[in-house]
């Protein structure tokens, strides 16, 4: 379940809806998170509840068949949680310096500008001066992205049931929000 509410959520899916004007997206993701996500959501903590263990140990003992299924998610994690884990550090940035005022991003760059030259280092050539080197800030921000998600699975299914509260309820109350702000009819800042 925790693959159906993801960064995308709040960072593509609105982003797209609102540059192209997707109601009609909207309509189809509300309609897909009463029909299907909702109610996985549901049978999923039902299922934790009753069991009070992993999926492996709770397959094994629904059906001792199916407990290879249970591990198809931590091969999908070895692919997606890197990629996921800098993305998440990417918005670590943006939040920590979303603290300045005025924002840095505004008067002397473009957002793509800012992306580039302070947040990624980007250089044209890797053999230029600077090219390759690795970026000490972005650095540090993945390195405490991944110690906070080790500290979420350090004690196993227990601490990480207590880190899905924060981490699937989140972004459901972001996404209200950005969806309030989109149809509240407020103008577009300037540097978008």
């Amino acid at each position: 379940m925790g693959y159906c509410i993801g960064v995308g959520n709040l960072w593509r899916f609105p982003y797209l809806c609102g540059k192209y004007g997707g109601g009609a997206f909207v309509i189809a993701y509300l309609i897909m998170l009463l029909a299907v996500a909702g109610p996985l959501f549901f049978y999923e903590s039902v299922l934790g509840q009753k069991f009070q263990r992993g999926p492996a140990e709770t397959f094994r003992k629904m059906a001792p068949r199916w407990v290879g299924v249970s591990y198809i998610p931590v091969v999908m994690t070895l692919f997606f949680l890197p990629y996921y884990q800098l993305i998440v550090a990417y918005a670590l940035h943006y939040f920590l310096a979303s603290f300045q005022s005025p924002l840095p991003w505004v008067d002397k760059l473009t957002p793509e500008q800012y992306l580039d030259d302070v947040v990624l280092n980007r250089v044209e050539d890797v053999g230029a001066p600077g090219g390759g080197e690795i970026h000490g800030p972005l650095l540090f921000e993945v390195v405490v992205v991944w110690a906070v998600t080790v500290l979420c699975l350090i004690k196993g299914i227990h601490s990480a049931g207590k880190a899905a509260y924060v981490t699937v309820i989140l972004p459901v109350i972001m996404i209200v929000v950005l969806f309030c702000r989109c149809i509240s009819g407020r103008p577009e800042p300037e540097w978008l």
